[in-house]
């Protein structure tokens, strides 16, 4: 069955990089970990490229743009994986792309990544400009947490470290 994945996490957990390192190195265990042996893997382009910082901003509102592209991959991979921002919750694209691709697993993996490894990471991007980065922290996955209790009804939801070097992982629901 084809499959959509929605890949969370909070802001630098590693969403991107978990993206890039499953399509690039086409890791055999983990593909067979996540129920991929044998399955072409592609990433939403305009998920990645795409990512702005408010609702309005030009940049976040081609983040519609996978509403298209997402359908397009289908036709020939097996699994999309998605980069997912809070914009796209507020603005229903998992729902909106549960009904357009009635027939596909729809599923999100949570990249978990500790405080402190968040806090490191935080610091160092360029964006980054609050004070208090363990108070955005803190609000950021209270947040997250109560999206994906939302979710965890109508999507399989699966657990990942966010370790590059050790993609473990354990299955929620």
């Amino acid at each position: 069955m084809k499959e959509v994945v929605w890949i969370f996490g909070n802001s630098t957990a590693g969403k991107e990089t978990f993206i890039k390192y499953v399509v690039e190195s086409r890791d055999e265990q983990l593909y067979a970990r996540l129920d991929w042996k044998s399955k072409n893997v592609k990433a939403s382009v305009s998920s990645i490229r795409n990512i702005g910082q408010y609702n309005n901003d030009p940049v976040t509102l081609k983040h519609d743009d996978i509403l298209t592209e997402v359908p397009l991959l289908l036709r020939e991979a097996d699994v999309v994986l998605i980069k997912w921002q809070i914009v796209d919750s507020e603005a229903n694209r998992i729902e909106k792309l549960m009904a357009i691709l009635p027939n596909v697993r729809h599923r999100i993996i949570l990249i978990a990544t500790p405080h402190n490894e968040l806090v490191k990471r935080l610091l160092n991007k360029s964006w980054w400009d609050d004070d208090d980065v363990d108070a955005f922290i803190e609000e950021e996955t209270i947040g997250l947490e109560e999206l994906i209790g939302s979710l965890k009804d109508k999507l399989l939801i699966t657990e990942i470290s966010g370790n590059p070097k050790d993609y473990t992982y354990y299955t929620s629901n």
